[in-house]
């Protein structure tokens, strides 16, 4: 049941904090009456392979697990066109290489500012694009991607909804992964972004 939506983004008021708060227990008390059992592939060598020694959260592993399954069961490895939302330091570029064993694919990074570690990542098939996503006028690209990618974006749109309307409009051919943040990871992050998501609200 989701009363409001505060951007957590912004340096709100002690009262805007406490609503967050109680709208994320809500959250939280209607995902434990939907809770599901769940027993994927996992790629324990692959990813051990990703990483390395870096240190990464339980979540943020098993959100690379998930696009590990998603590229294998989607498409095949020499024909992936990615579109990434919100890409940050360009992370997934170097990830979904590894996937993929070092074979080439193209990619379109993109965020709303320009990160320094894009220039390690640049390549004829790797671009990367300063822009805003909550502009419908930004989200037209001269690039036509068959796998549109987020990792904790949506979250951080006013209208979550509208995005993924327009992105389908746009490239109805293209499959969609967008991993987003459970009512469960409020404990941890609390005032983050406009809402987390339960499975009523992605059902519904």
């Amino acid at each position: 049941m989701r009363l409001y939506e505060i951007n957590g983004d912004k340096n709100n008021s002690k009262l805007n904090k406490i609503l967050i708060f109680f709208q994320i227990a809500l959250d939280i008390i209607q995902e434990k009456k939907t809770k599901r059992n769940f027993s994927p592939d996992i790629h324990y060598d692959l990813i051990s392979d990703i990483i390395g020694k870096n240190f990464y959260s339980p979540g943020r592993l098993a959100s690379l697990n998930y696009l590990i399954n998603f590229i294998y069961c989607n498409f095949e490895k020499d024909k992936l066109k990615i579109l990434d939302l919100g890409c940050g330091s360009g992370r997934y570029h170097n990830w979904i290489k590894q996937i993929l064993n070092n074979k080439e694919f193209k990619y379109l990074g993109i965020d709303l500012k320009e990160n320094t570690e894009w220039e390690n990542h640049k390549s004829e098939n790797a671009k990367f694009l300063v822009k805003d996503l909550k502009s419908t006028k930004d989200l037209n690209f001269d690039f036509e991607p068959n796998f549109i990618f987020s990792q904790s974006v949506l979250e951080h749109a006013k209208d979550d909804k509208n995005l993924l309307r327009i992105l389908i409009e746009r490239y109805p051919e293209a499959k969609h992964l967008h991993i987003i943040p459970g009512s469960i990871s409020g404990i941890n992050y609390l005032a983050h972004g406009y809402r987390r998501y339960n499975f009523v609200e992605l059902k519904n």
